[in-house]
């Protein structure tokens, strides 16, 4: 199990627990459902303002891939 995988599953275990604790301690109202909003929200600032977009890193890449293959052809 690859160190992703395990980082995933322990994540998903810790919100299972947060959310069970906050449920047993609240009851079903709107608090337990406090924790997802929060995740999300905390994805979507991440997804906004942390992670890049690699649109242009994959053109490059494939530019170069196509210089390479014309070169050998040429050859």
């Amino acid at each position: 199990m690859g160190l992703n995988e395990f980082a995933g599953y322990l994540a998903v275990a810790a919100a299972a627990l947060a959310t069970g604790w906050i449920a047993a301690r609240h009851g079903l109202r709107p608090e337990p459902f406090y924790l997802g909003i929060g995740f999300v929200v905390i994805g979507l600032m991440l997804s906004a303002f942390v992670v890049r977009e690699t649109s242009v890193t994959n053109r490059d890449t494939e530019l170069v891939a196509v210089m390479r293959a014309i070169t050998v052809i040429r050859l």
